[in-house]
């Protein structure tokens, strides 16, 4: 099935004092709720742009969290 769409979604960055290196500690997992999602037109030379500060997930369907974070 061809790609014809992307979806961008866009977290609000995650702003809190991170651990020292020096500690051992398990891995987090942040699961907050996006701040949107756009649906835009897929094209082979899309150029981006990153209005705000955060992270911005794009993957091939609005359900699937999985993707290319930036």
């Amino acid at each position: 099935m061809p790609v014809d769409t992307l979806y961008i979604t866009y977290y609000e960055p995650f702003i809190g004092i991170p651990d020292p290196p020096s500690m051992l500690l398990p891995e987090k997992t942040l699961d907050y709720e996006p701040g949107q999602i756009a649906a835009i037109a897929y094209s082979d030379t899309l150029p981006i742009m990153f209005p705000r500060q955060g992270i911005y997930l794009c993957s091939i369907d609005r359900k699937i969290r999985d993707g290319y974070t930036f």
